[in-house]
């Protein structure tokens, strides 16, 4: 929503843009996400201490170099850059 206050004085135009992201989905990085040969897209996760792995991941939308994704993420869940080959399989 983009909200404005003008006055036929004002010479700034003061605004504000909220977006708000559905409860399932994240943003990432755009090359956080990987797409696989079979078209399966996903990213490497980090979570907590544990070991990285990989999540299949739905792209959703996206702009300004972030995606919007709908998978299995929390949060608190870091994701890789840039770390997957040409023909690395997210399965």
């Amino acid at each position: 929503m983009l909200e404005k206050v003008l006055k036929p004085e004002d010479e700034l135009v003061v605004g504000v843009l909220e977006r708000h992201l559905d409860q399932d989905a994240t943003e990432v990085s755009v090359a956080a996400v990987h797409t696989d040969p079979g078209g399966t897209t996903c990213v490497m996760v980090k979570r907590g201490n544990a070991q990285p792995f990989i999540e299949t991941v739905e792209i959703l939308g996206g702009s300004d170099g972030r995606t919007t994704v709908a998978g299995r993420l929390m949060t608190s869940d870091r994701v890789g850059i840039g770390i997957f080959g040409v023909d690395d399989r997210c399965t």
